[in-house]
């Protein structure tokens, strides 16, 4: 029965960060800050070239698409691992890496329609700004948690129920 739930948590990431991004598109202009929360969250539509943190963004344009594209299918083949091999039958953690999927394909359709990840979400607490980020970013960094604490207290994989 979870493998539907893992189904549900990729397209719901994938659909919820792409129609967010959009939103943000039409309605925010690039680097103008519009205050949701005074002296904590503004939603702020920027452009990122790079990886998370804008990691990247200072290689030059080919460099960092071949190094972007190697991170991506690295990153494919051990969320497939881990979710054929390491955590069959855990529940939990497959409906992360679910998440975590959703996540990386969403900043993957950004890549090729912007050039670009589009962020928009932007903490801050006085002058200090956490990078902006999106949707996608958020599922991937709540997936990475949620397995990387399944594999340090060692939880043990449920019993597949034959769905």
């Amino acid at each position: 029965m979870y493998k539907i739930f893992c189904a549900i948590i990729f397209f719901y990431v994938l659909v919820m960060d792409q129609y967010t991004k959009v939103l943000a598109i039409q309605r925010l202009s690039i680097g103008r800050s519009e205050t949701v929360v005074d002296g904590l969250f503004n939603l702020t539509l920027l452009y990122n070239p790079g990886a998370a943190f804008g990691l990247f963004s200072n290689l030059s344009e080919n460099t960092r698409y071949i190094a972007l594209t190697a991170v991506t299918i690295i990153a494919f083949v051990v969320i497939f691992r881990l979710a054929v091999k390491e955590m069959k039958g855990d529940a939990a953690s497959l409906l992360a890496l679910s998440a975590i999927f959703g996540g990386a394909v969403g900043n993957l359709v950004d890549r090729f329609r912007y050039g670009a990840v589009v962020d928009f979400l932007d903490f801050y607490v006085g002058t200090y700004h956490w990078p902006s980020f999106n949707i996608a970013d958020s599922a991937i960094s709540i997936g990475v948690t949620v397995v990387i604490i399944r594999m340090i207290f060692g939880v043990q994989p449920e019993e597949e129920t034959g769905d």
